[in-house]
């Protein structure tokens, strides 16, 4: 059964997207079979990807230009094995729509030795959005290595 996998941030145009194309493509290596979505705490529907986060996600062989963002709601948070997010505050508006999934969230930066990852949003530059990819990458790869494990 496919471990199904939801990603949140502020818009979902930014960091959610290329954390779910990253579990996408980090699931197919490590063999776990995962159905992945994303989506934002503002309710933005309907936006792609942020240009510059797609120029760094092309530069590791992700593709985000199909994005189209979603906000989170009952329904995506009912259907997730595990919600994995980006800061508290996106923990915390996920456990107000449905305060029983407190179990199943999980904040990405704390595995990687980081508070929260940061939204490089509104950024003139390439270089915060890289670091946040990377972060993300580490973050991700951490969590299904470990999924990895216990399946194994």
């Amino acid at each position: 059964m496919a471990l199904k996998l939801l990603f949140i941030c502020s818009g979902n145009i930014t960091r959610s997207p290329v954390a779910a194309a990253l579990a996408e493509q980090l699931a197919l290596e490590l063999s776990i079979e995962a159905d992945i979505q994303s989506a934002g705490t503002l309710g933005i529907s309907g936006r792609p990807a942020h240009p510059r986060m797609i120029a760094v996600a092309r530069e590791v062989g992700l593709d985000l230009t199909g994005h189209v963002s979603q906000g989170v709601n009952t329904s995506l948070v009912g259907w997730a094995d595990r919600i994995l997010v980006m800061e508290l505050i996106h923990a915390a508006v996920v456990e107000a729509l449905d305060p029983t999934v407190t179990e199943r969230v999980i904040q990405l930066g704390p595995l990687i030795s980081e508070a929260r990852i940061d939204d490089p949003t509104g950024s003139w530059f390439n270089r915060p959005y890289r670091n946040t990819r990377d972060k993300l990458a580490s973050a991700v790869r951490r969590f299904l290595s470990a999924r990895a494990l216990d399946q194994a």
